[in-house]
């Protein structure tokens, strides 16, 4: 699933204009906003996330090579969800509370 996936953040990448990332894992809550630039880099056995902002603030998070990228509307905008094993990253176009 994680070909399909990595295709499908690209076009989604592509398409839209983030306004928020938030992501969560084990342990840590992390939340950006006005991403400068979104990543997603295969690395052997898992591919690595990054998001950096203007001022250069950069955090990376490893996540599993089988994960899923899908569409959902929680914050009634679009909204692209990444899902693996120990983590999920919600990136939202237009966040509305």
């Amino acid at each position: 699933m994680s070909e399909k996936s990595r295709e499908f953040f690209a076009e989604w990448l592509f398409d839209h204009k983030p306004e928020v990332v938030v992501i969560n894992s084990i342990g840590m809550v992390e939340f950006f906003r006005i991403p400068f630039r979104i990543s997603l880099k295969y690395i052997g056995n898992s591919y690595l996330f990054a998001v950096q902002i203007e001022k250069g603030e950069r955090f990376e998070l490893e996540i599993e090579s089988d994960f899923n990228a899908l569409c959902s509307d929680k914050y009634d905008a679009h909204t692209l969800l990444i899902v693996d094993s120990k983590s999920s990253i919600e990136i939202v176009e237009d966040y509305k509370v």
